[in-house]
């Protein structure tokens, strides 16, 4: 993988699991993203990613589930797909 990709990827990691608005809204403007006008938005996809992410500390997951359900946000289940 390139490191400039790499660096990316860590960076968007480090930014998420934090949630902190500031390191998060810095990350957006590091690498040029443009946040959703909706802030509920932009913390629903925050904390969509954060689940699906490997290796994230279990009371970073549990914020993140929270946050989805107090805003009236259903997690998707994951279906294992099973050969024919």
């Amino acid at each position: 993988m390139d490191n400039a990709v790499r660096d990316f990827f860590k960076a968007q990691r480090k930014a998420y699991l934090s949630l902190d608005k500031e390191i998060i809204c810095s990350f957006f403007e590091e690498y040029g993203i443009s946040a959703p006008d909706d802030e509920n938005e932009m913390w629903r996809n925050i904390c969509l990613i954060i689940i699906d992410m490997g290796g994230v500390p279990s009371e970073t997951r549990e914020k993140a589930e929270q946050w989805l359900s107090e805003h009236g946000y259903y997690l998707r289940k994951k279906t294992v797909k099973r050969g024919r």
